[in-house]
């Protein structure tokens, strides 16, 4: 059987109809790349608050700010920056990307950014160091033509490919890598790919960017081990960490929730996600239903 291919321009309305007598049960994962990457580093401080099932922007501006910060309650107008922070700097990101992800428009002063910025890096260092080793490794495994590792994650050149080997076993394969040199006049990667213009061409890239490609190729592939464990349900669509199963009955849908909280347990198979990881813990995976039905006629998509 072929299944449609379902894209999601923005915005997207209400464009998926169900069969007669089946209703859409919509769920996905809550804060996933920020939960995996906090995982392959050890960032001891935004594990426990993912264990706790507690708010990673509060908790990321109190890291930053070194005070207490409460949704709605105690230093409640930090978590705005910390939600911005959180964002827009996971993955190299400066006073550009949080202009791009419109810092400014939330009413963040010019002046204020870098030290956004220079905060959150202070306050991740493993997730920092992390871009780094990654950048070394790439650029190791391009210039010697070898096999080189880091935090799990192996790298190796082989026949003019740069392959990047995720904890399940799967390979990320880059193009004809070459190490060349950047705007700034410091090393870069490159290789060949579909670029910005759509066209085929040469794309550079550095240790953060191949950090953003692992964490979410990872993400991928845990998404595909839940959709395992889903396999008695009739899964019609999955927009990045999200799925769209149709169900014939209201305790069918229930029973598909009741297996999604299975997918807490999934997490630590070495199929999936970090060796050794514990993605077990009370909250770890949250389910966020349709809005504001649990189920409903049409499918819709909502962020969080």
């Amino acid at each position: 059987m072929k299944w449609p291919v379902l894209r999601k321009p923005a915005p997207v309305n209400d464009d998926i109809d169900r069969r007669d007598g089946r209703k859409f049960i919509v769920s996905d994962f809550s804060a996933i790349e920020a939960r995996v990457i906090a995982h392959l580093v050890g960032e001891a401080w935004r594990t426990e608050v993912f264990r706790n099932n507690g708010d990673i922007y509060c908790a990321s501006a109190s890291a930053m700010f070194r005070v207490p910060v409460e949704k709605h309650g105690v230093n409640g107008h930090l978590r705005q920056k910390g939600k911005i922070a959180e964002l827009a700097l996971g993955y190299g990101g400066s006073v550009g990307a949080l202009k791009a992800m419109g810092a400014l428009d939330m009413g963040l002063k010019e002046e204020e950014l870098q030290p956004l910025v220079s905060a959150w890096r202070q306050s991740n260092p493993n997730i920092v160091a992390f871009w780094w080793d990654v950048d070394d490794a790439v650029k190791t495994a391009i210039r010697m033509r070898t096999a080189t590792e880091t935090h799990g994650i192996r790298f190796a050149y082989q026949s003019a490919m740069l392959f990047i080997q995720l904890p399940s076993g799967r390979w990320l394969a880059y193009v004809k890598p070459k190490i060349g040199e950047n705007e700034f006049g410091g090393e870069s990667v490159t290789y060949e790919g579909v670029g910005a213009t759509k066209k085929w061409e040469r794309i550079e890239s550095y240790g953060p960017k191949f950090v953003e490609n692992i964490v979410q190729a990872i993400s991928r592939d845990i998404l595909c081990y839940a959709m395992k464990t889903l396999s008695h349900c009739f899964i019609c669509g999955h927009i990045h960490d999200e799925l769209i199963i149709e169900a014939s009955r209201v305790w069918i849908c229930r029973q598909s929730v009741n297996r999604w909280g299975r997918y807490r347990h999934g997490f630590r198979e070495p199929c999936c996600g970090p060796t050794g990881t514990r993605w077990n813990g009370t909250g770890w995976i949250k389910l966020y239903n349709l809005r504001p039905y649990p189920f409903t006629d049409r499918a819709h998509w909502h962020q969080v």
